[in-house]
């Protein structure tokens, strides 16, 4: 009986040791190679965002162009 109950206690203890650890770990401060990763998220969502925007105006200029160039045929 008491064999069982060891185990019990050594399993509750391995859990509760292993939630400290894991909640000590969150709360440490990022290292620089993931505030760098941070940044480069950032600036590469920011490309996206004005490529796209660039990608847009070129349409809509294109799509002007053509109309241009059809009112000076006719």
């Amino acid at each position: 009986m008491k064999n069982k109950i060891g185990i019990i206690v050594g399993a509750v203890a391995g859990v509760v040791a292993c939630g400290v650890v894991y909640m000590v770990k969150k709360q440490q401060p990022q290292t620089p190679f993931d505030e760098v990763n941070d940044i480069r998220t950032r600036y590469a969502d920011r490309l996206d965002a004005e490529t796209e925007l660039e990608e847009n105006n070129m349409i809509s200029e294109g799509g002007v162009s053509s109309l241009q160039y059809e009112e000076k045929i006719k």
